[in-house]
């Protein structure tokens, strides 16, 4: 069976990766399947300064980054914008990362290289999460 992508309309999202090649290359996809990418950030610190500025529906997070990780940023986010919902995107599969990501309120964890499918899918059930 054929994916058949659904439509990212109307759902702001923010980008959140130490690696610029990564966040072009994520824009690129979900611009494709038409979400609204309203930032882009390289590091925690600049993630929590655009979540506030953009008020978007779904924060991508990556754990690793300068400045301030994933963990702390998602932390900061969630306690200011409790509306927001971040999913953790990255190259680290590790279960304490994991339990950690949970503890300080990211809606899921998912590995870097996930197909289209299963990212557009996930940010349309947290964006669904915020909105219920």
């Amino acid at each position: 069976m054929k994916w058949e992508p659904e439509s990212g309309a109307g759902v702001r999202v923010l980008l959140v990766d130490d690696d610029a090649y990564h966040r072009e290359a994520l824009r690129e996809v979900l611009e494709s399947l038409e979400f609204s990418v309203v930032g882009e950030a390289a590091d925690g610190a600049e993630a929590i300064e655009q979540a506030e500025q953009t008020n978007p529906h779904v924060v991508l997070m990556d754990l690793r980054m300068p400045v301030l990780g994933g963990i702390e940023s998602t932390q900061a986010i969630r306690k200011r914008q409790p509306s927001v919902q971040v999913i953790i995107l990255t190259a680290f599969d590790d279960f304490g990362l994991r339990i950690a990501a949970e503890e300080v309120g990211a809606y899921c964890y998912l590995p870097k290289g996930s197909s289209a499918e299963l990212i557009s899918h996930s940010i349309l059930k947290a964006r669904d999460y915020t909105v219920a």
